[in-house]
């Protein structure tokens, strides 16, 4: 079918759309026969599937900070107040070229949109800056809960990884890092899978700890702290 604005028809759809409490449908869709070619085939919808489609981010938008919107807008996770949040990576006119052409974003629309995070930025805790990151998930508070890895740290491949959550106002916090010692003092994190966020701003994540290599699940909270749910 035909794009919203009629530049180009889908190419190519999700598997998995993410859907919320209102009935809207968020996915990140490709394109045929736009007028930019490669420079314009990709883009982020938002539908209820009653009222037409919304564009909330198309290939060579601005980021509203450093740069446009490249060739790698990932599926977006979507919250009850319509705000989408995502990886988008390949970056274009960025003031630093491969150094800081990754983010994670929060939009309900291109006017409406926040950096979370970005490729290059000093890691919370000052140990290395990001370098990538995985698909975010969002919550109604609008924070978003991502994976990342960091380059220049001090243990590299021992503490290059973390769980984070920002709301796009504060620096993101950290919730947990490889490296960094498991609540149960059984060992030190070293993998993340990636977290789940609810309302509150809870997280639950899957880790590898060592020197076991066992497989857990933890809860974080911003009182309570991080506490062992299960552990092999």
């Amino acid at each position: 079918g035909t794009v919203p604005g009629g530049n180009g028809t889908f190419r190519s759809l999700p598997l998995f759309p993410s859907l919320n409490e209102v009935g809207q449908v968020a996915f990140a869709a490709r394109l045929n026969e736009t007028t930019g070619g490669f420079n314009d085939d990709q883009a982020i919808y938002r539908s209820d599937g009653a009222t037409g489609l919304d564009v909330i981010i198309r290939e060579g938008d601005s980021t509203g900070t450093n740069g446009n919107f490249g060739t790698n807008l990932g599926d977006p996770g979507l919250n009850d107040a319509g705000q989408v949040a995502f990886r988008a990576g390949f970056l274009t006119n960025t003031l630093g070229g491969t150094v800081d052409d990754i983010g994670i974003y929060r939009a309900s629309s291109v006017t409406a949109l926040s950096e979370i995070a970005r490729k290059g930025k000093d890691a919370p805790d000052g140990n290395g800056k990001f370098s990538d990151f995985g698909s975010p998930i969002i919550n109604n508070l609008g924070q978003v809960a991502f994976t990342a890895f960091s380059s220049g740290t001090t243990d590299g491949r021992d503490d290059d990884g973390g769980v984070y959550r920002s709301d796009g106002t504060t620096a993101p916090l950290q919730i947990a890092r490889e490296g960094q010692a498991t609540p149960d003092g059984s060992g030190v994190f070293t993998s993340f899978g990636y977290p789940a966020l609810n309302h509150l701003g809870q997280a639950a994540f899957s880790a590898r700890s060592s020197p076991s290599n066992s497989l857990g699940i933890y809860f974080f909270d911003d009182v309570l702290g991080m506490l062992p749910v299960v552990v092999e």
